[in-house]
């Protein structure tokens, strides 16, 4: 039986996407651990067959990650467009769920319905960072099934995470473009480490009753930076997230693993009823599940979005061995959550993680960092601590901006060994 392979989908010939295409730099290469992670995952997480993540341009399905499929069409892991199920992803421009591809008025035809065997399918479009669609990431069972709520929370999370990997690789690759052609610097490796951890470190978008400030500060010397991290942003049902964490090591391998391991613990806090203890349970779960070599520090706070019967807040938080965070009330007082140190990430995903909650008052700041801000040769831990708790007690009344400006103004040298990473939370009331 012939078919006709003529596309007449635009999106797929869209000149801007297929450039976006190109600058992937996906296309061709083979299969590699973080979108085979991701395809993994949703496959298990949604029971299904078979799980891919495919990039598209004007002819061709590349299959970038593909999990669960026994045999490969000519032996190439590729699709033509007009037969392949991510044309119909890149066309919408947004999700497309098949419950039965026999009976869908946009794949009944399609040939691959039998050679495949494909009874059910679903797709969640994985973008660029300036929002092409570049492809798929998609299930498929070889029945008829309905896709859940909890699919399509699954699917659409799985998804963002690919779209995230791929913006780390895309500015991984702008940044050596650029080291190359300005030769500015001795070590472009590290430099390429900076320009992708700075990728990650993007704005926090929050609600508001809560102001946030973020600081990232790279070391003196450029081969000491890669590690460090923050994350903030706001769940469904309004509680803030804040992330802090420090992977261990430096330069481009680390700054590539905090970008894996960001994405990680945003999936898995993302839209979850888990305390910040369970959270970073389940993610250390899912560093040994699927054999992430890594190590890390993270803690995890969540501020609820409601006001209780004395107007506080409730801030719950979690503690990977990272350094304890502070509170500063808004008459100065300040308050260490300290607790006993639990273990890193990486070590032993059935250790015991404990929740810890206090009360935020109007007016009271949350203050997480990394350890570059309190570790120096010349200081132990605990002296660098007091230091800050003395720094922030004279800082009570002063804007956001201007208390992370002076905590690393105070406590951290021109000839800094390590990259420091800050994040100051105000309770509005």
């Amino acid at each position: 039986m012939s078919h006709d392979l003529t596309v007449p989908n635009r999106q797929v010939h869209d000149l801007r996407r297929l450039a976006a295409v190109q600058r992937s730099q996906l296309l061709d290469t083979p299969p590699d651990e973080p979108f085979d992670r991701l395809a993994t995952l949703a496959r298990d997480l949604m029971q299904c067959k078979v799980a891919l993540v495919t990039v598209v341009d004007s002819r061709r399905s590349y299959w970038k990650a593909r999990i669960g499929v026994d045999h490969l069409p000519d032996n190439r892991p590729e699709h033509l467009v007009p037969v392949s199920f991510s044309q119909y992803v890149v066309d919408e421009r947004g999700p497309v769920l098949v419950s039965d591809t026999r009976h869908d008025p946009r794949t009944r035809d399609n040939p691959s319905v039998a050679d495949m065997h494909i009874g059910a399918w679903a797709g969640y479009p994985v973008l660029s960072p300036d929002g092409q669609v570049l492809g798929s990431l998609s299930v498929m069972d070889d029945k008829p099934r309905e896709w859940t709520d909890r699919d399509r929370e699954v699917l659409a999370t799985l998804a963002r995470s690919a779209s995230t990997e791929v913006g780390l690789r895309m500015a991984m690759a702008d940044a050596q473009r650029a080291a190359e052609r300005a030769r500015r610097l001795a070590d472009r490796s590290a430099h390429m480490a900076l320009v992708l951890q700075r990728s990650m470190l993007t704005q926090p978008s929050v609600p508001d009753y809560v102001d946030v400030a973020v600081r990232y500060q790279p070391a003196a010397e450029l081969s000491q930076v890669g590690g460090d991290w923050y994350d903030a942003f706001t769940e469904p049902d309004g509680s803030t997230v804040i992330v802090i964490g420090d992977v261990c090591g430096h330069d481009i391998d680390a700054a590539a693993m905090m970008g894996q391991l960001r994405s990680l613990v945003r999936g898995s806090c993302y839209d979850r009823a888990d305390s910040p203890a369970q959270v970073l349970a389940h993610v250390d779960h899912a560093i040994r599940g699927l054999e992430i070599d890594v190590i890390a520090t993270a803690l995890i706070a969540r501020i609820d979005p409601d006001t209780r019967a004395d107007g506080t807040r409730m801030l719950r938080w979690s503690s990977a061995g990272h350094p304890p965070a502070l509170v500063l009330s808004a008459d100065g007082t300040t308050t260490l959550l300290d607790a006993p140190p639990e273990l890193l990430l990486g070590i032993d995903p059935d250790t015991a993680r404990s929740d810890h909650e206090v009360s935020l008052a109007q007016g009271d700041t949350l203050l997480l960092y990394t350890d570059g801000l309190v570790e120096r040769p010349d200081r132990t831990i605990v002296e660098g601590l007091a230091e800050l708790a003395d720094v922030l007690a004279t800082l009570g009344a002063v804007p956001l901006d201007d208390v992370c400006s002076s905590v690393l103004a105070a406590s951290v040298d021109a000839d800094a060994r390590d990259d420091v990473a800050l994040v100051a939370v105000r309770n509005r009331g």
